[in-house]
């Protein structure tokens, strides 16, 4: 008789084991789904962090590279104008030496005491025009030498405004570097998650969103950067929100 009673334990054992088998791959499977919902979670979290550092950051170097640009155009119309004024200074200096050749040439042709009254008038009107030649000539003087005193000191304050402008750039860059390399770490993670299985899981509970799909998110390998951050963010968070 215990022989026979303990053959009809059997069963009853068999299917305890079974059931609790069961519960523990049941057990497993909600654990596994919670620890994806976790991640995803940090995942997003995350991308919230980087995304509003990128924007606090953008506005000083959008700034930065509109004063950049304009700091470039000032200094080559600096340039231009420096060069502009050498031309000019040796053109006067040509003119002056050409019209010191010509008073030569017209006071060998026109020596004092001459008698002839012909060749006196012609002197006399070739000396108007001299005159004349000369004094326009030496009118560009002074204007020349205003340039001469004026553009050092532009060309010292906008020296100044580029190296304030290069200090203010350098000042940023660590803020740059840091928010584009935490960028580039959090897309790694965030592309290997997006194409696990677990991702893919979460996302038909979360009626596969808009922001998941195929046209949507691109070629996130092919991107870099905040534009790859940000359409890869607009799907976790789609997908997470669903979760909630």
């Amino acid at each position: 008789m215990d022989r026979l009673n303990r053959t009809h334990h059997w069963p009853v054992l068999l299917l305890t084991l079974a059931a609790c088998v069961c519960c523990a791959r049941a057990g497993l499977a909600l654990a596994d789904e919670e620890a994806d919902r976790l991640r995803l979670r940090a995942l997003t979290e995350e991308g919230d962090l980087i995304v509003e550092e990128a924007a606090a950051l953008r506005p000083t170097a959008q700034r930065l590279a509109i004063e950049g640009t304009q700091l470039d155009a000032q200094e080559k119309a600096l340039r231009a104008e420096q060069t502009s004024l050498n031309d000019a200074i040796a053109g006067f200096n040509a003119q002056n030496i050409e019209l010191e050749r010509q008073l030569k040439e017209h006071s060998a042709k026109c020596p004092l005491g001459s008698d002839d009254a012909v060749q006196i008038a012609a002197c006399n009107a070739r000396a108007t025009e001299f005159n004349a030649a000369a004094q326009q000539h030496e009118a560009q003087r002074p204007v020349l030498q205003a340039r001469q005193r004026e553009l050092p000191g532009r060309i010292e304050a906008q020296n100044a405004a580029r190296r304030d402008w290069a200090l203010k750039k350098r000042e940023q860059e660590p803020g740059l570097q840091a928010n584009r390399a935490d960028a580039e770490h959090w897309l790694g993670s965030a592309r290997t998650f997006l194409a696990s299985e677990a991702f893919g899981a979460l996302a038909q509970k979360a009626s596969a969103p808009a922001a998941c799909s195929a046209a949507a998110l691109g070629d996130l390998a092919a991107l870099s950067g905040m534009a790859a951050v940000e359409r890869a963010q607009a799907c976790l968070k789609a997908v997470a929100g669903a979760q909630n």
